[in-house]
């Protein structure tokens, strides 16, 4: 027996589900992996009753609170939203609101410059977090990296903690209150519990598609594929020297690292990102509110060749009049390079 979609709706903290339940058009959830925010986008119907009674107009910075799910089940809590976008169209009418995860301030994004010095991947995390009334949590593997010398320039906290941590093919994510630096495809929640796998069958997808692009590989160097070089400068020798992985021909990566070990992490975090990059899949499923963004995803009963683990890194929930259905992208989860190795050494 199908079960029956339900969501409840909160504004500000008041319940306003039955007033818009008759109205709702679709309510969709983006969940996206990483800094990206989250987005929420109401439709609603904003014809006249035959009263003449209209909908309420939410006003930008409204906080939304969302929970989707089933009523045999329970909703989930799907997390809080700020409006920012407010369109009318017709005929025939229609109210769109659009809503950014509130789980960031615009604070941490705003631009800003500054120079750190001396200090370690976890030692940083802490001090954005600590700047933006977070707690910070960072995989110990990450932590003790050190960082001699970064320079921030005209740039949000959160993008710039992202990008010194991607050089160690980790993630800065807001996960609710805490701000997580993890490796890539870690999938923890804001306690540091391990996000649940999530397992598929066929028979439990409506629709799914997975391509195997042969687009340039780490190492391919025109047409014909090698290895990875990189190049870091050794002060004692007041020179450049270059680290390589693989055969001839060589893909440059063209950043002079400060220290080999940096080099290294470079060249694995280069390997890591193209080994994942060759496969993708979407899958088209009913709904299910559980399923998040970086857990991990495994096939079980697909068909040979297509691989069975992959990290989730989209999740799309859709609630409209006629049901309640997900979408999920996903990357490969191939043999990887551990890019923190030796990276804490001085």
């Amino acid at each position: 027996m199908p079960w029956t979609p339900a969501f409840r709706l909160e504004a500000d903290g008041r319940d306003v589900t039955a007033a818009i339940r008759d109205r709702l058009l679709a309510l969709r959830i983006d969940d996206e992996a990483e800094t990206k925010s989250d987005r929420l986008s109401l439709t609603l119907d904003d014809r006249p009753r035959l009263d003449g009674a209209v909908a309420d107009l939410p006003t930008p910075d409204t906080m939304l609170s969302v929970w989707l799910g089933y009523r045999e089940t329970g909703a989930i809590d799907m997390g809080r939203y700020r409006v920012d976008e407010i369109t009318y169209s017709g005929p025939p009418a229609a109210l769109e609101v659009k809503a950014t995860a509130a789980a960031l301030g615009q604070d941490i994004r705003a631009a800003r410059s500054r120079s750190w010095h001396r200090q370690t991947l976890g030692d940083l995390t802490r001090t954005i977090a600590a700047d933006h009334r977070l707690e910070a949590r960072v995989e110990a593997s990450l932590d003790a990296i050190p960082l001699p010398h970064l320079d921030q320039t005209t740039e949000g906290d959160i993008a710039f903690l992202a990008r010194i941590s991607n050089r160690y093919d980790a993630v800065a994510r807001p996960l609710g209150p805490v701000l997580a630096v993890v490796r890539r495809g870690t999938a923890t929640t804001a306690s540091g519990a391990l996000l649940p796998a999530v397992t598929l069958t066929p028979a439990e997808v409506t629709r799914w598609s997975y391509t195997y692009a042969a687009r340039r590989e780490a190492g391919a160097a025109g047409d014909k594929r090698g290895g990875l070089r990189a190049w870091w400068w050794d002060i004692a020798a007041g020179e450049s020297r270059k680290i390589e992985q693989g055969s001839p021909p060589y893909e440059d990566i063209r950043r002079l690292h400060d220290r080999e070990t940096d080099a290294r992490a470079s060249i694995a975090t280069h390997a890591n990102t193209a080994a994942r990059s060759n496969a993708e899949l979407s899958i088209d499923l009913p709904g299910r509110p559980d399923i998040q963004v970086e857990a991990t995803l495994v096939l079980s009963g697909w068909r040979p060749l297509i691989p069975v683990r992959w990290r989730i890194t989209r999740v799309s929930h859709e609630l409209k009049p006629a049901g309640y259905n997900c979408r999920i992208s996903a990357e490969v989860l191939p043999d990887l390079f551990d890019p923190t190795a030796g990276a804490t050494a001085q």
